[in-house]
């Protein structure tokens, strides 16, 4: 069976023209902070074509690439945008596409999938700065397709199998059924049977689930992060992921909102997703990568105009065809793109701070006045004593500048740290405060930031971020009996029988981003035994035994979201195998027949009334065996 994804073509023809401007003003707002923006208009314009003879579009670093039909033939183009020198790759007559841009250790290149004499297709490469053209994967009859390079990997796919080639070594791996690979800093990140995504380190050649990625519909990642848009039904959600933790659920930037045509860019240290407007104008979300936070872009272009990152800067097309680099200016505070800052977050909100926390002493020191009035407490500043007074109800906490002592409620007690100024700003010990305030301070390296969040109760449990995690039986702080186990956005996980902190017995699990019922049935230690999966709205997925993360024993839905198309499908030992049939969406049957290496080798085809087509085997592709 032929799977069919969704993508979106950006295509586009330059040529080099007139001058240059700069202009600059407020992009947007975030936690009260405003992004700023700078435009360079270029001298390089897309000229009036027919954009039905341009397809294949991709830019990275300071190169565009793309592909035109010239003389019925495709030619891949790149254009510098740091000077506008535009160069043709090709010139014979085949078919080619896919073209992308690879930051390689062999040095820059331009890769596309190009046809062969054999009825399949190769990976070529022209490196940028060698200026030599090779095949670099020979596929003979089999279709490659989704090229991707970056350091000492490419990577692609070949009959739905996900395939990896070092560069350096030159051998080759084949990872597992995927389908868009994506590469950085020696992680492949792909997508897993349509609904799932996971992260592979080419290094130590060890394989992870991202949690709380439910039903991918696009993603895109630097190395580090992965900005991704899911669809549940008729509404879409954007999560900022972060690759170094994949079992750590991601940041939700926006939830629930209409589903409209999109598609999502990362550079260095910011992220895009544009979607597409009425009247084809672009709507566009800038992401700071780094902080966590999303803030709307306004922009004068249609939907197809806006091209990507370079780095961190935003290329788009003016309505004059030309091309402009708007560059990003972050508030004072977020000014160091380099380093991962520190995050404060307190009851689940990030705590907006003036000035950015310090690190001194392997302590974490805070802007005392936004997280005292975060917590609740009045601010009283002393400046002949150089103390500080804050009071909330009953309490009353005081800290004088440079003394290691803090009185609580008129009682001094003695401290490791005290409170010091910098560049005229007061900073505290945050784990000081924490704890006279009676709150739980903890820390997450990797996510860089400190939690402040309330403490566990007799039948509560609450996440470092201040979210109640689980709610139910406990024995010694350990979960046991039955309890609701919460998500971070606050929607329930799961509920039902718990034993020895894991769940254990009868229950159900939920989806991340709907109050919907994803499974029901057996636990054991913490995995899914035997049970119904439902998709999103009720439908059924899967019905069967699992052995670890895998359907092992049953049956399963495949739905094309796109078609409406569904495949119902024996599963054995892990693999779609056995009987199967393929519906379409109109409920009549499409194919039945016997199941294998993910496509059907015999069978039935029918039309959408019922006529038979086709009786017998079908080939690699899934497709009938022509006489």
């Amino acid at each position: 069976m032929r799977r069919i994804f969704w993508s979106v073509l950006v295509v586009w023809m330059l040529v080099a023209l007139t001058e240059m401007e700069t202009r600059g003003m407020v992009a947007s707002a975030a936690a009260g902070l405003n992004y700023t923006w700078k435009d360079e208009v270029t001298k390089f314009k897309v000229g009036p074509v027919d954009f039905q003879d341009l397809k294949d579009a991709d830019i990275a670093g300071r190169y565009l690439t793309w592909t035109i039909i010239q003389d019925y033939y495709d030619s891949i183009y790149v254009l510098n945008l740091d000077n506008g020198k535009t160069e043709r790759l090709t010139t014979d007559k085949t078919h080619k596409y896919n073209p992308v841009i690879a930051d390689t250790i062999q040095g820059p290149m331009v890769l596309w999938i190009q046809s062969n004499e054999l009825h399949g297709s190769d990976i070529w490469g022209y490196n940028l700065k060698s200026k030599e053209k090779k095949k670099l994967v020979d596929g003979g009859s089999s279709s490659l397709t989704e090229p991707v390079g970056n350091g000492n990997y490419l990577a692609w796919v070949d009959h739905y199998k996900v395939q990896v080639l070092n560069l350096t070594t030159g051998e080759s791996e084949e990872i597992e059924e995927g389908s868009n690979p994506q590469l950085g800093k020696g992680r492949l990140i792909y997508l897993y049977r349509s609904d799932e995504i996971r992260a592979y380190n080419l290094e130590t050649k060890s394989k992870n689930n991202f949690y709380g990625a439910s039903f991918p519909y696009d993603y895109s990642f630097n190395g580090k992060y992965i900005l991704l848009k899911t669809k549940l039904r008729e509404n879409q959600g954007y999560v900022e992921l972060n690759a170094t933790t994949p079992s750590e659920k991601g940041i939700v930037l926006q939830n629930d909102a209409p589903f409209k045509l999109s598609k999502v860019f990362t550079g260095l240290s910011y992220g895009l997703w544009v979607e597409k407007g009425e009247g084809n104008k672009a709507e566009v979300t800038g992401v700071d990568l780094l902080h966590k936070e999303s803030f709307s872009i306004p922009l004068e272009a249609t939907y197809n105009h806006v091209l990507g990152l370079s780095g961190d800067t935003l290329i788009y097309l003016n309505k004059g065809g030309f091309i402009v680099k708007r560059t990003i200016i972050p508030p004072s505070t977020r000014a160091d793109r380099n380093a991962e800052p520190i995050h404060v977050v307190m009851d689940g909100l990030e705590v907006p701070l003036r000035t950015a926390p310090i690190s001194l002493n392997n302590s974490t020191y805070v802007e005392f006045r936004s997280l005292f009035e975060r917590m609740g407490f009045g601010i009283k500043w002393d400046n002949k004593t150089r103390q500080i007074t804050g009071t909330k109800g009953s309490l009353v906490i005081k800290l004088t500048i440079g003394k290691k002592e803090m009185v609580v409620n008129g009682k001094a007690i003695k401290t490791d740290y005290a409170p010091v100024t910098r560049g005229g700003t007061t900073y505290v010990p945050l784990r000081l405060i924490g704890e006279a305030a009676d709150r739980k301070i903890s820390w997450n390296g990797a996510k860089q930031t400190v939690y402040i969040s309330l403490k566990d109760t007799k039948d509560t449990l609450y996440n470092e971020d201040g979210s109640m995690r689980y709610h139910g039986g406990l024995v010694g702080g350990i979960r046991e009996g039955y309890g609701t186990q919460y998500n971070e956005n606050g929607r329930v996980f799961y509920e039902g029988e718990w034993k020895n902190d894991k769940m254990h017995g009868e229950g159900k699990m939920y989806y991340l981003f709907a109050d919907e019922l994803f499974f029901e049935g057996t636990m054991r230690d913490g995995m899914q035994t035997e049970g119904i999966e439902y998709y999103p709205g009720g439908g059924l997925r899967y019905k069967g035994s699992y052995n670890g993360a895998l359907h092992w024993e049953g049956q399963e839905v495949v739905l094309n979201r796109s078609t409406g198309e569904y495949l119902v499908v024996e599963i054995s030992k892990g693999r779609r195998e056995g009987k199967a049939i393929w519906y379409y969406a109109s409920g009549e049957v499409k194919i039945e027949g016997d199941f294998a290496d993910d496509r059907f080798i015999n069978g039935t085809l029918y039309d959408p009334e019922g006529n038979v087509l086709y009786q017998g085997e079908f080939d690699d592709s899934g497709e009938p065996l022509k006489n």
